[in-house]
């Protein structure tokens, strides 16, 4: 087929039919030499597209993963069996784990015996039973006087400002004296054996 070439003349096949070993009739280069450059081209390629896709399937997961532990939930439980004597107290602290904790507390007196629940601030705490103040008006964020039994829910929110910046520590206060500034709270009976349970949820890592 190629008898006919003159010295020096390249070799070019036929119109139509592939050249000899690698040749490229066209732009004059093996065809094994085109397709390994293409064929490492191919890959880099390849491998950029994974490199990428690997980086966004990160950020994805990392974005999910703060998302979700942003927003879980989490609950501390805590019981108490408590003797209080008449005419004495007993304080529990309640803690700030997060911008806003809302605790959830069950209070019941054996029985059939009458106490009051308070929660305070540290001042107000202070006040009403560490310096035994009576001249002083008696306060409490919140009350519940003359129970046997009560569940209520307190939040500790911290959003607005700083509420422990602004109350110092919180105190939940289970009294069992009969003081004068509070003429609707419970009369002593004796000493009062006490349950108290405290659930406080919170998202550890919620910014608002």
């Amino acid at each position: 087929m190629y008898a006919d070439m003159m010295p020096g003349e390249e070799a070019r096949a036929p119109v139509g039919q592939r050249p000899p070993g690698d040749f490229c009739p066209i732009c004059g280069k093996k065809y094994l030499e085109e397709k390994k450059k293409y064929m490492r081209m191919s890959a880099e390629r390849w491998i950029a597209v994974a490199f990428i896709l690997v980086i966004s399937a990160l950020i994805i997961f990392g974005t999910a993963s703060l998302y979700v532990q942003a927003n879980r939930v989490v609950e501390k439980q805590t019981h108490t069996d408590v003797m209080i004597i008449s005419g004495g107290y007993y304080a529990e602290p309640l803690s700030s784990y997060s911008t806003r904790t809302t605790y959830s507390i069950t209070v019941s007196a054996a029985n059939g015996s009458k106490i009051d629940a308070y929660i305070m601030t540290g001042d107000q705490y202070l006040q009403a039973y560490q310096l035994n103040n009576t001249t002083q008006s008696f306060a409490a964020l919140e009350s519940h006087e003359n129970i046997n039994q009560a569940q209520f829910t307190f939040v500790l929110d911290q959003s607005m400002g700083g509420f422990m910046m602004m109350y110092g520590q919180v105190y939940l206060v289970l009294d069992n004296r009969d003081f004068q500034l509070t003429p609707g709270d419970a009369a002593p009976q004796g000493d009062v054996s006490v349950s108290l349970d405290i659930v406080a949820s919170y998202r550890p890592f919620a910014s608002d």
